[in-house]
């Protein structure tokens, strides 16, 4: 039986590349810039925006905001469109008060705005504020569409928000992994939760409940992921996408019968099918992910080893650590903890003639970090993302 198994590790590297807009994961000041004019325009309408400038100045010292008067117009200064949407919600708070929640909202504005009487400053001390989980991602965001989507987002960025959990639209990808497999739609009918199922069913507790799910519901979600994406990455912020849990179809087995697969029960639903992580299969993980992430390996060169981390991520490993903090992960979170070393050699990487090398670190089920990079002395070492190579 062939070793293969499609993983989809990072959602939309497969699922946007026919929206290049989708794909963008970093966005000049510039850019962010006119995506914080667009927010400020939602917020307090066309006429009360022109009373405000913005001003990014890109900083790597941590995130802050601020506001002031440049004697006409109020300045909502920040090192990105987060932090300029935060100085907008801190200056109509202060001098507006202005509210905007979930359980009710006082957004009436006076005309006009007055200019502030002093430079006002705030520091982050956190590099990453992560927002949402997969229950309350579920509740009542499988029925939102764009418009109530990019409120949502509006109110990430004022409020600081810089890395939320972006899992919407991964069915349809899904579907045609396990097409891709041999599973028929039939089949997958009583694999797919219906929509007031998705969390559940995301984190493999159900199958099937509340479906079957429609194709056009899948697609639908698919392109709604690419725009809430979209309007994510161009504030700055650094969307949190999905990977393989194991969970696969109910019928997982009767396809691939030398497969590792275990069942789970969640309360009194039907036990789901879950691969396990010390199955052979599990090994292509590495090598799919990094498809998905658009590098072409050369599977024969695969070194997989088991290693302890370090108990202290100081000197080099500190250095080490700050690339797979850029990339969403954190390796300080597993210090002296044992996990998977995968390492490949890189076939497609551009303009290179040094010879590349990707290392994977996994854990369980989860990669946990990773890097690209040469052995020569004159190399380079970057994060797993294609992007970072361009």
């Amino acid at each position: 039986m062939k070793k293969y198994i499609l993983v989809l590790a990072t959602l939309m590297c497969l699922a946007c590349r026919e929206v290049p807009d989708a794909t963008k994961s970093e966005f000049t000041a510039a850019e962010q810039s006119d995506a914080a004019e667009r927010l400020v325009e939602r917020v307090v309408g066309k006429k009360a925006a022109r009373a405000f400038s913005i001003v990014i100045t890109p900083s790597t010292d941590g995130d802050w905001f601020a506001y002031s008067s440049d004697g006409r117009k109020i300045v909502l200064e920040g090192n990105n469109g987060v932090s300029v949407a935060s100085a907008l919600r801190q200056y109509l708070s202060d001098y507006c008060s202005w509210q905007r929640s979930w359980c009710g909202s006082s957004e009436n504005l006076p005309d006009p705005l007055p200019l502030p009487e002093s430079r006002v400053k705030k520091e982050s001390p956190y590099k990453w504020r992560y927002y949402l989980n997969y229950c309350t991602f579920n509740y009542t965001m499988s029925w939102w569409d764009f418009d109530r989507w990019q409120e949502e987002i509006d109110y990430m960025a004022m409020n600081g928000i810089n890395m939320p959990l972006a899992v919407t639209g991964q069915n349809s990808v899904w579907k045609r992994v396990y097409n891709s497999l041999g599973f028929t739609d039939e089949e997958l009918e009583s694999f797919f939760s219906g929509p007031a199922y998705f969390n559940w069913f995301w984190m493999g507790n159900l199958d099937g409940w509340g479906g079957p799910l429609t194709d056009n519901l899948m697609n639908k979600h698919e392109e709604l992921q690419k725009r809430i994406l979209h309007a994510e990455r161009s504030l700055g912020m650094t969307p949190v996408l999905p990977a393989f849990t194991g969970h696969v179809p109910p019928t997982f087995s009767e396809k691939f019968p030398d497969a590792k697969v275990k069942t789970t029960s969640w309360v009194n639903f039907t036990p789901v099918s879950i691969l396990q992580p010390d199955e052979p299969m599990f090994n292509t993980i590495g090598e799919m992910f990094l498809k998905e992430l658009g590098w072409e390996i050369d599977t024969t060169s695969e070194d997989c080893r088991n290693i302890v981390l370090p108990e202290r991520m100081d000197g080099i490993m500190a250095d080490y650590n700050r690339i797979q903090q850029d990339q969403g992960y954190d390796l300080a979170k597993h210090a002296g903890e044992e996990c998977r070393q995968y390492s490949y050699f890189v076939t497609n990487y551009p303009n290179c003639s040094q010879t590349v090398i990707v290392t994977l670190y996994i854990q369980g089920k989860t990669v946990i970090g990773g890097d690209i990079h040469t052995a020569e002395l004159n190399g380079f070492m970057h994060g797993l993302r294609r992007d970072s190579a361009e």
